[in-house]
């Protein structure tokens, strides 16, 4: 029995998803494998020694003779559920999550005094993981993993539904790669994250999408432009009035003492921080004519986007 869980926690430490790939293969045939193996032994009833199963002894099997398992299995089900737990916290993605609550599923499983209850809740279990395995392989194929937005993939596959009446709008964070000169790329990043943050609250109904780079999409469905035009309007102000700080890194200026030992020099540990804020510039366009498709639509809120750049940023053009 401890063999399962302890698998389940291998796999949430996974940080390749990719089953198609050597590695992948190979991890995935060893994990068949035990698990199949350790199925087929609980449903033989296959009898493991005494010394192998319950080696220790007091104080530690006083406390684990309340378990319905062996002393090994119950230790190893008793870190895999708390690893899997503590992982949950740092990686709360769906696969660390539907491995979590399988692995729940089936210790309760075996545990249950019910007919058929580790058959119902193995296929319960394998069903729910296998779920979320699809909800995280949708996230890898559709959201962009800096912003935590859908992208430009989402975006197209969303064309095909949009309908008679809608807008598009093109949006674009104003001299980013001036930004990222001065700052950095990690400070850059997470410009681009509150950018998104923001662009993803936007009122109307509107879906945000990252296009590209620094670069962002909405639609508004069943909605002209003149209407976008003031719920974007207040992304864009809501941009413009955010303040980030950045604490700058304690910087130590050391020297080297006779004896080897290094000695800081008075007034070598700054403390500093810096209030940076961006601004953005934003195209808006809506279908005019029957013979439009949505890509019509988006070059147009593009150009839009391109005069509002021209007119000085941090605006919001209509197309016209």
């Amino acid at each position: 029995m401890g063999f399962v869980p302890l698998n389940f926690l291998l796999i949430c430490f996974f940080r390749e998803r990719g089953v198609f790939t050597s590695q992948g293969l190979i991890r995935l045939f060893f994990i068949t494998v035990a698990i199949a193996l350790t199925i087929y032994l609980i449903e033989q009833q296959w009898i493991l020694p005494g010394l192998l199963t319950d080696p220790l002894g007091d104080p530690v099997s006083l406390v684990l003779q309340y378990s319905p398992f062996h002393q090994v299995a119950s230790l190893l089900l008793g870190i895999s559920i708390l690893g899997c737990i503590i992982l949950v916290g740092f990686d709360n993605t769906p696969i660390t999550q539907g491995l979590t609550t399988a692995l729940g599923g089936l210790v309760l499983g075996y545990i249950l005094a019910v007919e058929h209850g580790w058959e119902i809740f193995l296929m319960a279990s394998s069903m729910y993981m296998g779920a979320n395995i699809i909800r995280d392989s949708y996230n890898m194929a559709y959201r962009d993993e800096l912003t935590g937005l859908p992208h430009r993939r989402a975006l197209n596959e969303l064309f095909d539904s949009l309908g008679s009446t809608y807008s598009l709008a093109m949006l674009d964070v104003d001299h980013f790669k001036k930004f990222n000169d001065a700052h950095g790329h990690d400070i850059g990043d997470q410009v681009l994250q509150m950018v998104a943050t923001r662009i993803g609250q936007v009122g109307g109904g509107g879906k945000a999408f990252r296009y590209g780079g620094e670069e962002f999409s909405v639609v508004f469905a069943r909605m002209n432009k003149e209407d976008a035009f003031y719920h974007l309007d207040e992304v864009r102000k809501s941009i413009q009035n955010y303040e980030m700080v950045i604490r700058k890194e304690p910087r130590q200026d050391e020297a080297e003492e006779p004896g080897g030992k290094k000695q800081r020099k008075k007034g070598s540990f700054r403390r500093a921080s810096e209030k940076v804020s961006v601004t953005i510039s934003i195209g808006v366009a809506d279908r005019t004519a029957s013979g439009q498709t949505p890509f019509d639509v988006l070059k147009a809120s593009d150009e839009a986007l391109y005069a509002a750049k021209k007119a000085g940023r941090n605006k919001v053009s209509m197309s016209s």
